[in-house]
Parts: structure tokens; sequence; C-alpha cells
């Protein structure tokens, strides 16, 4: 992700959370992911929420989820 601009990945997300068709298979780095999410996220406190389940996420040896938006997104 970190090779797309920031409008390009915050409609990927936008994209990923709306088109069920789909699966998406997300490659980035911590600090571009978690910027995107963040561009993506309406509030202060729903992003600081958010923030705190993709940390654990990344932080886990195993497999997590995490909601957004009404779609999950697994690591």
């Amino acid at each position: 992700m970190s090779e797309l601009t920031e409008s390009q990945r915050t409609e990927l997300l936008e994209e990923a959370c709306k088109d069920k068709s789909k699966l998406y298979f997300i490659i980035s780095n911590t600090g571009t992911l978690l910027n995107s999410f963040e561009l993506c996220t309406k509030s202060r406190a729903d992003w600081l929420e958010l923030q705190n389940y993709l940390l654990k996420a990344l932080e886990s040896n195993g497999p997590e989820t995490v909601n957004f938006k009404g779609e999950y997104f697994f690591k």
C-alpha cells in the first residue's frame, strides 16, 4: 500500500468494505496501514478505538480479525 497515494489507499479500503463479490489481499507496513485506516475514519474517538484493535491484531501471534465499517479484515 505504500506505493499508493493517500486517496488511492482510502479508495481501496472503501471498495473492500463495499464490494462483497471480491476478496482483497492487502500487503502493507504498519505505518501506512494505520494511516490508511485513519484517513477512512470519521471521528477521532472512532479512530482511537480502531487503532487499538489494529495494533492488538498486529501484535498478536495468532490470527485476528478487525471489524471496520461492517466488514472483517483478517490478519
